[in-house]
């Protein structure tokens, strides 16, 4: 997973380079400013501004991992805390590197991005992997394509790993059935809650491609590209919302400065949030999901909940 991850963060930086290389003439800052929205009233800026932040945060979905399997890891004090850090500053600037770059590529007007963004979603090619293809040839393409469909399945695994950690913790703290506290005599690791975390995820996916196939898409792509547009959108719906939630707990554990900061993350976040619903059918599951986790709580985990002591983060 390492080396595979390696070599597709490696094509990326070449990708960049050859970019930077080919199109030095063409470099801007527009993409950086409020001009590079291509809206006058603040409106519309506002709006463009949220639409891209709905991207800028769901990107970096996952970087808190690291500290859901902390108990693992050795000298967690000092090992966590750093590569949660710079995976999340390396990831930004990697980012904004290959963004910028296919900027350079396909030009800075609005017809040029709205139709790369039409062709992204399309049933066609996809228009990355076109530019990758132009720069590397069909070898670094495979190579890149490759890697990148590892690289997801990675990911994939690491998230079932920080949901079963999560049911792990809440069993051990007694919000959850004992038995998802239990450990693998071998391999110490919470196997049960990672079989419940797999089936929850396959139950997931089944009901995404149920959507997807009542909403009239039959054909194999068709049904599979919607059925992830489903799910990413309403993932990104919880995990934007979550976000908010854990910067207003947060207030609670910091200076007036740390405050501050968070009340502007928290703002910037609730409107990515409003503009980030892009139908109506996504924010009934989301209460309906909210509901139901509030009367559960109300319910059968009101007592347990006051059981539980609150410790606070000793780097907060």
């Amino acid at each position: 997973e390492m080396t595979l991850t390696s070599i597709e963060i490696a094509i990326l930086l070449l990708f960049v380079v050859l970019s930077f290389a080919a199109n030095i003439n063409r470099l801007s800052i527009l993409p950086f400013t409020v001009q590079g929205t291509y809206q006058t009233s603040p409106g519309g800026i506002l709006m463009a501004l949220s639409g891209g932040l709905v991207f800028a945060i769901t990107y970096f979905m996952g970087f808190e991992v690291s500290t859901q399997i902390s108990e693992e890891v050795k000298d967690t004090r000092r090992s966590v805390p750093t590569s949660t850090l710079w995976a999340t500053v390396l990831m930004g600037v990697l980012y904004i590197l290959v963004t910028y770059a296919i900027i350079l590529n396909i030009g800075y007007s609005q017809s040029s991005i709205n139709n790369f963004v039409n062709e992204a979603e399309g049933m066609g090619p996809n228009p990355v992997y076109t530019l990758i293809g132009h720069y590397l040839g069909e070898a670094g393409l495979i190579l890149f394509a490759v890697s990148v469909m590892l690289s997801v399945f990675g990911c994939y695994l690491a998230t079932l790993n920080a949901t079963a950690r999560m049911l792990y913790g809440m069993a051990r703290d007694g919000l959850l059935p004992t038995w998802l506290a239990e450990t693998h005599p071998r391999y110490k690791s919470p196997h049960k809650a990672l079989y419940l975390s797999t089936a929850i995820a396959i139950i997931t996916i089944i009901l995404a491609y149920l959507a997807s196939y009542i909403s009239g898409y039959y054909k194999p792509i068709a049904l599979t590209y919607n059925a992830m547009e489903y799910a990413y959108a309403i993932d990104s719906l919880y995990y934007v919302l979550s976000l908010l939630l854990i910067a207003v707990g947060a207030l609670r554990v910091t200076t007036w400065r740390g405050r501050v900061a968070i009340a502007i993350g928290a703002a910037l976040l609730a409107i990515t949030f409003c503009y980030s619903v892009t139908g109506m059918a996504y924010l009934y599951i989301l209460i309906a999901s909210i509901l139901l986790i509030v009367v559960v709580e109300l319910t059968i985990l009101r007592n347990k909940l006051d059981k539980i002591k609150i410790t606070t983060c000793p780097y907060c």
